[in-house]
């Protein structure tokens, strides 16, 4: 019998003694204790999430064990996740009923915004992809994100990275990010240059769109709307040679805390090219992330497996049904949202 997560990509073993593992006990994504065991026998109980960045792949643990989790549906975890090489598997999923084990402490009543990072590549007109010089602005609107190529005893960037200011609307991070659009295009065309933001434009490399909120929790629940009404109905419009990515980075559920008491939802690839008239797309985004009346949706089998194997047809139907539930819970507001993203959907859909 397969576990729960196997179906998202996520693999299963037994304890291995030279592994080196993490045992994660938290509450719906979020970790409230980390315990690391290596292979010499040693262990460490670490302070905070962030000291998993000393190890290798570290925090694609925490994420892969976190997802498993949200997809056995425990809310209340003990998870024990093992490395060896860069082979991630889980170990032991169970759910844990101690109340001090499960308190969420990312909650806040402040104000949440909402931001995003984009990512993409350039390449020569009628030429080959371009990189560029290490340490080529982390921190500006418009930089490198952190992956590298090595050439030789030199290193270079070569995916570029759209960051935009919190905004307090979907309206507004839209306008900035049309704003940063044209900045963009105006540097590459002055450089003879070509924005590329397919899943995967070349090699190893492969492109997302992260959106992120401040002062707001991760539950199943709001992930699970995510996944379902905005991830999905992306999946179904796009037409892919090969769906790598979702399998590697774009898992459903793919959330990661960030240091603003909120979170950042990393299933979606680039979304560079929705942009211009994306409106619609950034306003239903807001409306997913702070709805209180839509429940918690659970997919089927079915509509996992169309979205990891790209099954054009049958997410557009499973996505039909999906819409068609949730407008028993939207508010009249909400409901004018999703007709608008639904028209915008059916205007966006990639042709065979």
């Amino acid at each position: 019998m397969n576990d729960p997560w196997n179906i998202h990509k996520i693999s299963s073993s037994i304890s291995n003694s030279q592994s080196f593992q993490l045992h994660i006990q938290g509450h719906e994504f979020i970790p409230t204790s980390i315990h690391v065991f290596f292979p010499s026998g040693a262990r460490k109980v670490l302070k905070n999430r962030k000291e998993l960045g000393a190890f290798y792949l570290g925090q694609d643990m925490l994420d892969a064990a976190v997802m498993s989790a949200y997809y056995a549906d425990i809310s209340c975890f003990s998870i024990v996740v093992q490395r060896i090489g860069k082979d991630i598997q889980i170990i032991h999923v169970e759910e844990k009923k101690e109340t001090r084990t499960c308190v969420n402490g990312n909650l806040s009543n402040n104000t949440s915004l909402i931001g995003a990072d984009l990512e993409v590549m350039a390449r020569r007109k009628n030429g080959p992809f371009i990189s560029f010089p290490l340490g080529n602005g982390y921190d500006n609107k418009i930089g490198a994100d952190r992956a590298l190529i090595r050439q030789g005893t030199s290193f270079s960037q070569p995916i570029i990275e759209l960051r935009a200011d919190p905004k307090k609307s979907g309206k507004e991070l839209h306008e900035e990010f049309m704003f940063l659009k044209k900045e963009l295009e105006s540097r590459a065309d002055k450089n003879n240059l070509l924005i590329v933001s397919e899943e995967n434009p070349t090699g190893r490399f492969f492109l997302g769109g992260h959106f992120h909120v401040s002062n707001a929790t991760p539950t199943y629940r709001k992930i699970s709307l995510l996944d379902s009404l905005l991830t999905l109905p992306i999946a179904s419009i796009t037409k892919l040679k090969k769906p790598d990515r979702r399998s590697l980075y774009g898992k459903l559920g793919a959330v990661r805390l960030n240091r603003f008491k909120g979170f950042e939802y990393r299933s979606l690839p680039s979304w560079y090219h929705f942009i211009e008239g994306g409106e619609p797309f950034f306003t239903w985004v807001e409306t997913l992330l702070f709805n209180s009346g839509l429940p918690k949706i659970n997919l089927a089998e079915r509509t996992i497996h169309a979205y990891y194997e790209g099954d054009h047809s049958t997410l557009k139907e499973e996505v039909y049904q999906l819409f068609t539930y949730a407008r028993n819970f939207l508010t009249k507001k909400e409901e004018v949202n999703m007709e608008n993203w639904i028209i915008w959907l059916e205007k966006n859909e990639e042709i065979d």
